[in-house]
């Protein structure tokens, strides 16, 4: 009799392995460079003072008052005028002297001339002329200039690194072995 050998067999399967690792990804931005630069403004202001101006030369004439040169020349007014009433006086009494000497009811004439005083009575407000006035404004003249703002900025473009990560990949083939067990032995009969 004979024995058929029992052939064996045995596999490992065929193995793949892959791993991935992430990829490193760094972005810095440099600092932007911003610069301000402003000139100055000015502003002037000049300012005008107004004046006010009282002339009371009238108005303190007409109530008496004058300075020394004005009194001066108000007195040699009056006494001119005085001067002049007074020989007028002297002449109107010269001629009442005579028409008394001449007769013919002078006395009673003068008597009620006398008699009646021929005065005037009246409110006088002083002072009869209003003082000048004159008033000229000040001025305020406001002259200003802006000032200039000059801004610059320079950005920096973004630094960005990136490092790929290749994924590692690891293979090992299948291994397939036969065996008998024993020495292999064929008889063949015929």
């Amino acid at each position: 009799m004979s024995s058929i050998p029992v052939l064996r067999h045995s596999s490992s399967p065929a193995q793949l392995s892959v791993r991935q690792q992430p990829a490193r990804l760094s972005v810095q931005q440099p600092q932007g460079n911003l610069s301000i630069s402003s000139g100055s403004a000015s502003l002037e202001i000049q300012h005008r003072e107004g004046s006010l101006r009282i002339d009371s030369t009238a108005a303190r004439a007409s109530m008496k008052y004058f300075s020394m040169l004005g009194l001066l020349g108000e007195i040699g007014r009056i006494s001119k005028q005085k001067g002049n009433a007074g020989v007028s006086n002297i002449v109107a009494e010269g001629r009442a002297c005579q028409a008394i000497e001449n007769g013919g009811g002078a006395i009673q004439a003068q008597a009620r001339a006398a008699m009646f005083d021929n005065k005037q009575w009246g409110v006088v407000l002083m002072p009869g002329v209003p003082p000048s006035i004159s008033y000229t404004p000040g001025s305020v003249e406001i002259s200003a200039r802006a000032g200039s703002t000059q801004v610059q900025f320079r950005r920096q473009a973004p630094i960005i690194n990136v490092e790929p990560q290749r994924p590692s990949i690891s293979f090992s083939a299948a291994q397939l072995s036969f065996s008998l067990p024993g020495p292999v032995g064929l008889d063949l009969r015929a």
